[in-house]
C-alpha cells in the first residue's frame, strides 16, 4: 500500500479493500463528522479489553492517519500469513488481545487541508476567511473547533486561556467550542470509549518527537513504565505537560474519566510530510507493536 495523504474517499475505499483481504478485520462507523463523513474504527482481535489508537485529529496531522492505516495493514498481513512483525510472531502475540484503531478522527479537517476549498463544501467562504486563504493550516473541524480541546476536561479554564490569547470563536486550530463535547467528532470518541473496556489508549499527533503520559496528578499504574519503554523504542523524549493548553486533549479524557493509562505520541518534527513517512514509520513500528501488546 503506497504511502499517501488519505482523502476521505481513499480512506473509505482502502478500509473496504482491507476488510475484503483480511476477513477477520472488522470496520465500524462510530459516528459522523460535521459534514456527514463516516468516522471509522478498525477492530483486530478478540478480548474483553481493547487497546485503542487514535490519529487524524486534524488536517495538518494527517500523516498519523497514514501511520495507523499502514500499521493496521501490516499487522493484518502478518496475522493472515503467520508472519512476524517487529520480531514478534503476530498470531502468538495477538492471542487474547484486541486492538481498535480510529485512523481519522477528524475527516473533514483532513479534506480541507488536502483539497482546499473543495473539501469545505458550503462552508468554503467562511473557512477561507478564517484561514486567510491558506487551507493547508486547517486543523479544526468544519465548525472551526479543535476537537482535542472539546472534551469535558477543565473546559472553562481552557476557554479562559484561549480568550487571553485572543481566541474567541472558530479558527484554524485553537477554539475549544461553545461547550464540552459540542462536536460530533468528539462525541464519537466519547461514545466509543463508553461502550468498550479500554486497556490503554494512545493518541497520535505531530511535532516534537515526544511522549506525554500524565495529566496533573493522574498517573495510573504502569503509565510511566509504558511511556519509558516506548520512548526508548522510538528514541523519543518523555514529557510532562507544563501548561493547560500544551497537551490537553484525548489522552487526558481517558486519564481523568477512566483512570486508564493514556499517552500522546507526537510523531516527527513539526508537521511531517508524506515524503518523510518511510523513515517515520520504520522508527515507530516497534513502538506501535509494543503498545499493542502491553
Amino acid at each position: 500500500m503506497p504511502a499517501k495523504d488519505y482523502t476521505y474517499e481513499e480512506l473509505r475505499d482502502t478500509i473496504r479493500h482491507m476488510c475484503d483481504e483480511y476477513t477477520f478485520l472488522k470496520a465500524e462507523t462510530i459516528g459522523k463528522s460535521v459534514s456527514g463523513r463516516n468516522i471509522y474504527c478498525l477492530k483486530i482481535g478478540d478480548a474483553p479489553e481493547y487497546v485503542l489508537f487514535v490519529g487524524g485529529f486534524g488536517g495538518r496531522e494527517r500523516i498519523t492517519c497514514t501511520l495507523l492505516l499502514e500499521y493496521a495493514r501490516q499487522l493484518c498481513d502478518a496475522l493472515k500469513h503467520d508472519k512476524t512483525i517487529s520480531h514478534f510472531n503476530a498470531r502468538k502475540a495477538m492471542y487474547g488481545r484486541a486492538l481498535m484503531i480510529v485512523p481519522q478522527a477528524n475527516p473533514d479537517s483532513c479534506e480541507v487541508a488536502i483539497k482546499g476549498a473543495t473539501g469545505c463544501g458550503y462552508l468554503a467562504p467562511k473557512i477561507k476567511r478564517l484561514c486567510s486563504g491558506d487551507f493547508s493550516i486547517w486543523n479544526s473541524n468544519l465548525r472551526g473547533v479543535n476537537i482535542n480541546h472539546n472534551f469535558d476536561i477543565k473546559f472553562r479554564q481552557v476557554r479562559e486561556l484561549e480568550k487571553s490569547r485572543g481566541i474567541y470563536g472558530p479558527c484554524p486550530e485553537g477554539f475549544a467550542g461553545p461547550f464540552p463535547v459540542s462536536e460530533p467528532e468528539t462525541e464519537a470518541l466519547v461514545k466509543l470509549c463508553a461502550s468498550h473496556r479500554i486497556r490503554h489508549a494512545l493518541a497520535f499527533r505531530t511535532g516534537g518527537e515526544s511522549i506525554y503520559w500524565s495529566f496533573e496528578d493522574i498517573r495510573p499504574d504502569d503509565s510511566e513504565r509504558m511511556a519509558e519503554l516506548l520512548s526508548i523504542s522510538a528514541g523519543y523524549s518523555m514529557e510532562v505537560p507544563t501548561g493547560l493548553m500544551g497537551d490537553i486533549g484525548f489522552k487526558d479524557f481517558i486519564l481523568s474519566q477512566y483512570n486508564r493509562p493514556a499517552l500522546t505520541v507526537y510523531v516527527g518534527k513539526g508537521d511531517p510530510t508524506i515524503l518523510q513517512f518511510p523513515k517515520l514509520y520504520d522508527r515507530l513500528l516497534e513502538l506501535l507493536v509494543l503498545a499493542t501488546l502491553m
